[in-house]
């Protein structure tokens, strides 16, 4: 088995289990600004991973097309506070939606590529399954201090 493959296996278990949490929660508690000290809800991580998933599908699609620039991510605190800003007008059933969406144009690209590069490795791991899974530690942890 390659590198594809494994990391394909490790975001496939990192979004299940992402899955399984969320669908713990009500619709109340995906809004709640508990998730984390920041005032976070769990709508606005899945928008958060989300964006990120997107923003790697984009990435992996220009290294698949020999347009890919390595560029120097110091905004990516101006970013995240964007997509928080973002996730709070949009309603929970559009960011599930765009959340699958991103997902799945992420896995596509990957797919898609001919060879696995060092950025294209880093882009879908770290916007796949490592990120993902820095979240659902955070999501775990409210959801077992969360009201019923």
């Amino acid at each position: 088995m390659g590198r594809r493959e494994e990391l394909a296996i490790e975001e496939h278990a990192a979004w299940e289990e992402l899955s399984t949490i969320v669908r713990r929660l009500s619709p109340e508690q995906m809004e709640s600004p508990e998730v984390t000290a920041d005032g976070w809800s769990a709508k606005d991580l899945l928008w958060h991973i989300g964006c990120w998933s997107a923003e790697a599908a984009r990435q992996l699609e220009r290294i698949r097309m020999g347009t890919y620039e390595e560029r120097d991510w110091d905004d990516t605190d101006d970013l995240n506070q964007r997509y928080l800003e973002e996730s709070r007008r949009i309603d929970l059933a559009t960011v599930r939606a765009e959340l699958i969406a991103a997902r799945n144009r992420m896995l596509e690209e990957w797919s898609r590529l001919t060879d696995v590069s060092p950025d294209a490795v880093e882009w879908f791991e770290e916007s796949g399954p490592v990120h993902v899974r820095e979240h659902i530690e955070e999501l775990r942890a409210y959801v077992e201090r969360a009201p019923e």
